[in-house]
C-alpha cells in the first residue's frame, strides 16, 4: 500500500469518575498495578478512578467493570443512568471513559437497548470532542457491536449536533481523521457521516474526501469495494474515485475500471445515473484528468443507453471547466466506443471552440495540441481540424493555422490530411493557391521512400472523401514537391486521371496543371513527353465517342500550350500538337498531325 492508513475513528468507551450513588454493592477488594488497594462500595466508580489515575490497566480494568455491572442489582433503566454520568463527565479520562463504554458492551445482564443507548449517549455529547468520540465508537465496533451503518448514522448525529461552525466542523473532522488511531473502518464511517450531515456544504464534504483520500485512503486493501460500501450518492463516489487519481493513488485505467463497476452496480434509474456523472463531471473540484475518466467510465458503462452516453458526452464538451484537449480525449473516446459518429463529433468539436472564451492565439494552441496529440486518434484530430475550420469564431488565420500544424504533424495520416483540405477549400478557408503550398507541405513531411509518397497519394485521389479541388491541388503540390520524383509527379497525374472519383472537369484541370509542371519542374523530358501521352490518352479512353468533351479536352491542350508556351520545350509542344490531332481523328477531321511526327519520334506515340 502506497500511504498512511485511512483512520478508522477508534471509539474506546471510557468511564467517568463521576460521584455516582444508584449502584450500592460490597465490593471485593481490588489490586492494582501499582499495588494500590482500593475498597470501595461502589466498585466500577472506584474503578473508573483507577483508570484516571494510573493505577491499573485499561485491560484489566474493563474485565473488572464487566463484572462489576453484572453482579449490580439495578435495573436496566438504573445501570444506564450509571453509564451516562460516567461518559458524559470530562473529568475523566477518554481511556476512563472509553473503558466504561467497552464494559457496558461485553456486560452479559446489560440489554441491546441499554448497550445502544449508552453508545449513543457518548458519541452525541455535546462535552465530547469529535476525536474522543471516534476513540470510543472505535472500540465498541472492535468489541463486535458497532457495525458502519450503525457507526455512521451516529457520527452524523454527532456532527450535526457540534455547536460550531463550518470550518470548526471540518477541522475537527480532519483531526479526527489524522489520528493514527483511526483505522479503516472507522475512518470510512466518519466520512460516510460527514458526507450525509445536513449542517456541512458540498464543497466542504468533498474537501473531506480528497484530503482522506490525499493523505490514506491508499492503505485500503481495496479502495473500489470501500467506496462502493459507503452510503452515499454516485456522484460522490465517483468524485472520490476520480481523486485517487489526482492523488496517485490509481492509474486511469485502474479508476476507469472502479468507476465503471459502480455505474453498473447501481440500482439508480438512467436519469439518475445520468445526472450523479454530470455532476461528478462538471464539479469545480473535478480536474480535467479526473473528468475524462469519468466520461470513459461512463462510455464503457454496460448499464447506460447509447442516448444517455451521447447526452454525456454533450455535457462534457458544453462545460467550461474542462480544457478543450480534454474534451477532445473524451471525444476521441466516444468515436473508439462508437457513441458518437464523426458527423456528430465534429458538431461537438465545433460547439465546443466556439464556446472557448480565449484568444485567436490561445484558440490555436489548444487545436494545435489535439491535432499533435499522439494519444488521439486520426478521427478526432481530423474532427479537431475541420471543426476550427468550420468555427464561426476562428479567423481565417487561425484556420491556416491549424492547417499548417496539421499538414506538418507525424501524428496525423496523408489520407486525413486530404480530407481536411478538401474541407478548408469547401469551406473557403483557403485558396487554391494555399491548398497548394498546404499540400506540397503535407507531401514533404512524408517520411517515406517515393513509392510508399505515390501510394500515399493514390489513395488520396481515390478517396470520395477527398473533393475534386483537393485532388487538382494535390496534383499540382505533387508536381511542385523538392521530394517527390520525376516518375513519381507523373504517376501521381497518371492515377488522378484515371480515378473513378475524380470529375472529368477536374481531369481536364489536372492535364493543364501537368503540362505547367512538365514546363517548370520536371528535368527529364522523355519521361515527360511519355508521361504527358500516357495521361491524355487514358483520358482519351474514357471518353472515346463523346465529341463534347473530346472537345473540351482539344480546347484545354490549347489553352494549356498557349499559357505555358515560353516554358515548354519543342519536343513538349509537338507532343501537345499531336495529341490534338489524334484527337480531332477520333472527333471525324482528317487533317494529319503537322509536323513530322510532332517530336514523337524519339518518345512513342500514342496509338489511338
Amino acid at each position: 500500500m502506497n500511504k498512511k492508513q485511512i483512520m478508522v475513528l477508534a471509539l474506546m468507551a471510557t468511564a467517568s469518575a463521576s460521584t455516582l450513588t444508584s449502584c450500592h454493592q460490597d465490593a471485593p477488594e481490588l489490586n492494582y498495578n501499582h499495588t494500590v488497594n482500593i475498597t470501595v462500595n461502589n466498585d466500577f466508580t472506584a474503578l473508573v478512578e483507577a483508570i484516571n489515575k494510573g493505577n491499573i490497566s485499561v485491560t484489566d480494568a474493563i474485565k473488572k467493570m464487566v463484572e462489576a455491572i453484572d453482579k449490580m442489582s439495578a435495573t436496566q433503566a438504573e445501570k444506564l443512568d450509571m453509564l451516562k454520568q460516567v461518559l458524559t463527565d470530562q473529568n475523566n479520562t477518554i481511556e476512563a471513559r472509553t473503558a466504561a463504554l467497552e464494559s457496558a458492551i461485553k456486560a452479559q445482564t446489560l440489554s441491546q437497548e441499554t448497550k445502544m443507548a449508552a453508545l449513543t449517549v457518548a458519541i452525541t455529547d455535546l462535552k465530547t470532542s469529535f476525536d474522543d468520540k471516534l476513540t470510543m465508537l472505535d472500540a465498541t465496533v472492535k468489541a463486535g457491536f458497532a457495525d458502519c451503518k450503525t457507526s455512521s448514522a451516529l457520527l452524523e448525529t454527532a456532527i450535526d449536533g457540534m455547536s460550531a461552525s463550518q470550518a470548526e466542523k471540518l477541522a475537527a473532522i480532519e483531526t479526527a481523521l489524522n489520528n493514527q488511531k483511526t483505522d479503516n473502518n472507522t475512518a470510512l464511517a466518519t466520512i460516510e457521516a460527514a458526507i450525509k450531515a445536513q449542517t456541512l456544504s458540498q464543497a466542504e464534504k468533498m474537501d473531506l474526501l480528497k484530503k482522506a483520500l490525499d493523505d490514506q485512503y491508499a492503505a485500503l486493501a481495496d479502495q473500489t469495494t470501500a467506496i462502493g460500501d459507503l452510503q452515499t450518492s454516485l456522484a460522490d463516489k465517483l468524485a472520490l474515485l476520480s481523486t485517487t487519481i489526482e492523488a496517485g493513488l490509481k492509474s486511469n485505467a485502474e479508476a476507469i475500471k472502479a468507476q465503471t463497476t459502480l455505474i453498473d452496480n447501481s440500482s439508480k434509474s438512467q436519469a439518475e445515473k445520468l445526472a450523479d456523472i454530470k455532476q461528478a463531471i462538471t464539479d469545480k473540484a473535478t480536474s480535467d484528468a479526473a473528468a475524462v475518466a469519468t466520461i470513459e467510465a461512463a462510455l464503457k458503462a454496460q448499464t447506460l443507453s447509447m442516448e444517455g452516453k451521447l447526452d454525456l458526452i454533450k455535457t462534457a464538451l458544453n462545460d467550461q471547466k474542462t480544457s478543450f484537449e480534454a474534451k477532445m480525449e473524451a471525444l476521441n473516446t466516444a468515436m473508439e466506443t462508437n457513441v458518437t459518429s464523426l458527423k456528430n463529433a465534429l458538431d461537438l468539436a465545433t460547439k465546443a471552440i466556439n464556446d472557448m472564451s480565449a484568444s485567436q492565439g490561445e484558440k490555436l494552441a489548444d487545436i494545435n495540441q489535439a491535432i499533435t496529440d499522439k494519444n488521439t486518434s486520426d478521427a478526432t484530430k481530423l474532427a479537431a481540424i475541420e471543426a476550427a475550420i468550420k468555427a464561426q469564431s476562428t479567423t481565417l488565420e487561425t484556420k491556416l493555422g491549424a492547417l499548417e500544424t496539421a499538414m506538418k504533424t507525424q501524428n496525423l495520416d496523408f489520407n486525413s490530411k486530404m480530407t481536411a483540405l478538401s474541407t478548408a477549400i469547401s469551406n473557403n478557408a483557403t485558396t487554391i493557391k494555399e491548398a497548394v503550398s498546404l499540400a506540397t507541405t503535407a507531401i514533404d513531411n512524408l517520411s517515406s521512400s517515393q513509392s510508399e509518397k505515390l501510394a500515399e497519394i493514390k489513395k488520396a485521389i481515390d478517396d470520395k472523401a477527398t473533393s475534386d479541388s483537393a485532388k487538382l491541388a494535390l496534383i499540382e503540390a505533387a508536381i511542385q514537391s523538392k521530394t517527390t520524383s520525376d516518375n513519381t509527379k507523373l504517376a501521381a497525374i497518371e492515377a488522378a486521371i484515371k480515378a473513378q472519383t475524380t470529375a472529368f472537369d477536374t481531369q481536364i484541370a489536372i492535364i493543364k496543371t501537368a503540362i505547367e509542371g512538365i514546363g517548370t519542374n520536371i528535368t527529364n523530358v522523355q519521361s515527360a513527353v511519355s508521361g504527358l501521352n500516357t495521361a491524355i490518352g487514358s483520358l482519351t479512353n474514357q471518353i472515346k465517342g463523346d465529341n463534347e468533351k473530346i472537345q473540351q479536352l482539344i480546347t484545354a491542350l490549347k489553352d494549356a500550350e498557349k499559357t505555358n508556351s515560353e516554358n515548354l520545350s519543342k519536343e513538349i509542344k509537338d507532343a501537345i500538337e499531336y495529341q490534338i490531332a489524334q484527337l480531332k481523328k477520333i472527333m471525324g477531321y482528317s487533317e494529319p498531325a503537322s509536323g513530322t511526327n510532332n517530336g514523337l519520334s524519339n518518345f512513342g506515340g500514342v496509338n489511338m
